[in-house]
């Protein structure tokens, strides 16, 4: 019976080439296993005549396998790139067994060139190349397996994981890693018997502290953003809407029709009406520059507060100073 849930779970990527055959391999393997009600791993036959079966009932079930044969060949070439899909079809495999075979014998990383691609890939592997720490930690345990999978001498022991993983994080979490030196250890404790006094960390809880640390660091950097845009508002008071500290006409576009001069200044584009110097209470107020010092003096106020409570993941835009009411 086709379990739906585990193989709506598995993702297949394409394979390239030995660089991600260990991945490959594992996930086309566990699909075969969620999709089909057939050994199809494990043999090249159709499946034998059980004792007092009918030949019909055989011959159905022999179809049923020829059937998924055929389907799940056809999911395995899609998961090829041009260049394995070439070589297997040209093979002419039509098993699921026989192509895996194939495949395994041309692009599992092999002999001293695949193990050197795979330690130049360790090498090169770092959090700033990778989505997040969690994709990090993963790609790690990744390259581990596919040395593992290479020969069981690659194994890499936890401590050599812990420490690479660690070492890749880089300079943002300096802090972290001081702090991580002081309260565990890549080595356990022994004593004079040998028998473990003090556990060292395994990747996987270093994996979580530094997620968690991941958080910290992406609340703190949305609060520098926005420390940095009031310290720019604060050197330009300007800024701060509702100022005007320009003596230009503002634009009137509220009105769609273009008016002819004004018959008491012969301006054009407004009516008598609405003539500043025939109506000068009309004149728009501009803030005096007490107004402006003020705007800015409160925002810095907001900003020194602030600052006290950086670790605070507030809303500084429900926050941000008003403009004072105008007096007349």
């Amino acid at each position: 019976m086709v379990n739906k849930d585990l193989e709506a779970q598995i993702v297949i990527p394409i394979l390239t080439g030995p660089s991600n055959w260990t991945t490959w391999f594992n996930r086309i393997r566990d699909y075969i296993d969620a999709r089909s009600s057939f050994d199809l791993l494990n043999t090249n036959e159709p499946p034998e005549k059980y004792d007092g079966e009918e030949d019909r009932d055989h011959a159905k079930r022999t179809r049923e396998w020829s059937t998924e044969q055929r389907n799940l060949m056809a999911v395995l070439r899609t998961r090829l790139s041009p260049g394995p899909r070439a070589k297997l079809v040209s093979e002419g495999h039509n098993t699921v067994k026989a192509a895996l075979e194939f495949l395994f014998t041309h692009y599992r990383p092999k002999g001293s060139s695949g193990f050197q691609d795979l330690m130049k890939r360790w090498d090169n592997l770092t959090l700033a190349k990778c989505k997040d720490v969690n994709d990090f930690a993963t790609q790690l345990r990744t390259i581990h397996d596919e040395l593992y999978e290479m020969d069981k001498s690659c194994k890499m022991r936890e401590p050599y994981l812990v420490l690479k993983f660690l070492q890749g994080l880089g300079p943002d979490y300096s802090q972290f890693w001081t702090s991580f030196n002081q309260s565990h250890l890549l080595v356990p404790e022994r004593d004079v018997n040998g028998r473990i006094t003090r556990k060292a960390i395994t990747l996987d809880e270093v994996q979580a502290e530094a997620e968690t640390e991941e958080q910290h660091l992406k609340r703190h950097g949305k609060r520098s953003n926005e420390v940095l845009a009031l310290k720019a508002l604060i050197a330009n008071p300007r800024t701060l809407k509702g100022t005007n500290t320009n003596n230009k006409r503002p634009r009137d576009n509220s009105k769609s029709p273009t008016w002819l001069p004004c018959s008491v200044c012969h301006t054009p584009n407004h009516s008598d009406s609405r003539c500043w110097k025939q109506h000068p209470d009309k004149y728009p107020r501009k803030d005096s520059a007490s107004d402006t010092r003020a705007n800015a003096a409160s925002a810095a106020a907001f900003l020194a507060a602030g600052l006290e409570d950086s670790d605070t993941d507030s809303n500084i835009e429900d926050q941000r100073p008003n403009k004072r009411s105008r007096t007349h």
